[in-house]
């Protein structure tokens, strides 16, 4: 009886956290969509609900299925959100840009992510990516002035521009939105210092706004699914060294160069190449290892949910990004204890490894430099060593727990004195004008 008294207790005590819906543009791999999860997945002070620009994404199954989730494509939501097969994937266009169709949706999505905050009784929204963003805080200023907005940025905006936003028009967009819109939220987290620099020094973003809170990494979860065996492709099991990068194969990450700079490692490390994500690239990248005569020694994994298990076997991992902002690859790396070399694209990377205490850098794009790096620790087993160890006592400043309550505090510092507990939309079915 006690049992079921305490399953009962625990019930109420979720039925009365404050809701906060999460935005987010979908879940296909990557740092900040990870983050998004971990978030998600591990609130304790507050009740998430889960909203997408569109339901696509290979991180979409590691969402709790007792989290609402609501798809802002769809139109007129369900009342519960979405709930069973309708959870999964569609695996459709993608929702973001700046495209002239994506702009024409903004009213559609603005109305409907007002919906889901009627249905859900919340009054404040965490966003993720630039499109979600401009979601949030236009449904603030157009539909919701009372409304409560927090930004988690992910994007170095001056380095990143000309990768992100290929277009002229796309990056003055960019710049416009970010100086006149970004300081209308409520609170900006970044997940680095030097975006912070940026935003407040290239935007004129007031510096009260800003918190940096890095990226959590669930030291616990990627220790634990790296044990498991990898099936999925022909890992090297010849007790060859193994260089190891993940991430998605598009030009931003750099990997053209670092096949070029595989290429150039000495046949007498007896060498392989294992890269694991997807991506559009991937066909131009095998042809680039084919043209460079590399088959057999590049192993394209595909894009895998554990990553962590490939990373385990390796002895070197490689972040050959032309920008990134504090790439969560590199704490996982180190906190497998898995020696670094990184290209020193950002404020963020420096930041991540405290300058070279924890791994090597080398400019980015270089490829000479990257070669002669990897070379460097795949023929020193004494500083693979060194690094290996370092590693672990770095990332415990960054688990899940810690960063987690670090987030709880930002949002319980815009949260309205007056939010309520009580769900009045997930407590009762709403009618169908509810969700209209």
């Amino acid at each position: 009886m006690s049992a079921v008294r305490g399953d009962r207790a625990a019930a109420d005590a979720a039925m009365q956290r404050p809701h906060v819906v999460f935005l987010a543009r979908d879940l296909l791999m990557g740092g900040a969509e990870r983050a998004y999860l971990d978030y998600v997945n591990h609130l304790e002070r507050f009740q998430p609900v889960a909203v997408l620009g569109r339901r696509d994404g290979t991180l979409l199954g590691e969402l709790k299925s007792d989290i609402p989730l609501f798809d802002l494509s769809v139109r007129g939501p369900a009342s519960g959100g979405l709930t069973g097969a309708a959870r999964t994937a569609i695996g459709d266009e993608a929702a973001g840009g700046f495209t002239p169709r994506s702009l024409a949706r903004l009213v559609a999505e603005c109305h409907r992510l007002n919906r889901v905050l009627r249905l859900t009784g919340a009054s404040l929204v965490s966003s993720f990516l630039m499109r979600s963003h401009l979601i949030a805080l236009l449904t603030r200023r157009w539909l919701r002035p009372d409304l409560r907005v927090v930004i988690n940025v992910h994007e170095h905006m001056t380095e990143s521009a000309g990768h992100l936003y290929p277009t002229r028009v796309d990056r003055r967009l960019m710049r416009w939105i970010t100086r006149n819109l970004f300081p209308q939220a409520d609170g900006i987290v970044v997940v680095a210092d030097a975006l912070r620099q940026d935003l407040i020094r290239n935007f004129d973003t007031p510096p009260a706004l800003i918190t940096v809170a890095h990226n959590p990494v669930d030291l616990c979860a990627i220790r634990r699914k790296a044990q498991e065996e990898v099936t999925e492709c022909e890992f090297p099991r010849d007790g060859s060294p193994v260089v190891i990068a993940v991430g998605r194969l598009v030009k931003l990450k750099g990997f053209a160069v670092l096949i070029h700079a595989f290429a150039r490692l000495p046949p007498a490390l007896r060498a392989q190449l294992v890269i694991v994500g997807g991506g559009p690239d991937r066909a131009a990248l095998e042809k680039l290892v084919a043209d460079l005569g590399l088959h057999g020694t590049v192993v394209f994994a595909g894009l895998q949910r554990n990553p962590w298990k490939f990373m385990a076997r390796a002895q070197v991992f490689a972040l050959s990004s032309l920008t990134e902002a504090f790439p969560s690859v590199i704490g996982e790396a180190l906190a497998l204890g898995l020696p670094v070399v990184a290209a020193d694209c950002s404020a963020g990377v420096r930041e991540y490894l405290k300058g070279t205490h924890h791994g090597l850098l080398v400019p980015p794009g270089d490829v000479a430099a990257l070669a002669a790096a990897l070379a460097q620790l795949l023929g020193d087993a004494r500083l693979r060593s060194t690094l290996a160890e370092r590693g672990p006592a770095r990332m415990a400043e960054l688990d899940l727990p810690i960063v987690v309550e670090r987030y709880e505090d930002v949002l319980a510092g815009v949260m309205p004195a007056s939010s309520t507990a009580v769900d009045a939309g997930l407590r009762r079915a709403p009618s169908a004008a509810d969700a209209e």
